[in-house]
């Protein structure tokens, strides 16, 4: 029988401090920022998110339920997200081969909490709304899936290929609320050329007791 693991989703390709806070929902706001011409559509769209800077840390605070916040981070932070991408992508040998060889064929032995899973699909929707379509990732010459969300948010590479590790955790049995296996990876690995800087901190606010995916 196939291991059937529940994923947390942290976040995606950041360093990110998450902040959980039970409160109704702001304002809807967005923040405007300088894109890449003809790479990305400016932001227009009132999302359930904002997006600004802290003594030179982004810090995206988002709102609502697990879809519009997942659109949220994806429409705010796009561009930034597939620039350190692609820079992953292309910089460490193996690293193309692994994901496309042995995670994501793999994925079916994962079981992802529907929550988690409703706020990827927000995430990719955000990012394909400003990209105005497709969001193509040029290492693998093809666009990016769902799959490619769920792989790179909770799948760590292997030490072999980068020579070092991010932190996890696990929990099981009688700690956790369904008594099945969860694990989490913190995308923190030492710092390098491509990682230096990149850090994100986000605020999440839920309506208080709401329980609500759409």
């Amino acid at each position: 029988m196939k291991n059937q693991w529940n994923l947390i989703l942290t976040s995606f390709f950041c360093l990110t401090i998450v902040l959980v806070i039970s409160s109704t929902a702001g304002n809807e706001q967005s923040l405007p920022t300088e894109l890449e011409e003809g790479k990305w559509l400016p932001i227009t769209e009132n999302v359930k998110g904002t997006l600004t800077d802290v003594e030179g840390i982004p810090l995206l605070t988002l709102w609502v339920n697990n879809y519009e916040q997942g659109y949220a981070h994806g429409y705010l932070y796009a561009p930034e997200i597939m620039e350190y991408l692609e820079k992953q992508l292309q910089s460490q040998e193996g690293t193309v081969e692994f994901i496309e060889g042995v995670v994501l064929p793999y994925l079916d032995r994962y079981t992802v909490p529907e929550e988690y899973l409703h706020e990827m699909r927000g995430f990719l929707a955000g990012m394909e709304a400003r990209a105005g379509g497709a969001v193509y990732v040029a290492a693998v010459d093809r666009n990016l899936t769902l799959n490619d969300v769920i792989a790179w948010t909770c799948v760590d590479n292997p030490a072999h290929l980068l020579n070092q590790h991010c932190t996890s955790f696990s929990a099981w049995d009688t700690v956790t609320a369904r008594g099945t296996t969860l694990t989490g990876r913190n995308y923190d690995h030492p710092d390098d050329e491509i990682n230096t800087g990149r850090y994100i901190f986000i605020i999440r606010k839920f309506p208080a007791e709401s329980g609500s995916l759409s």
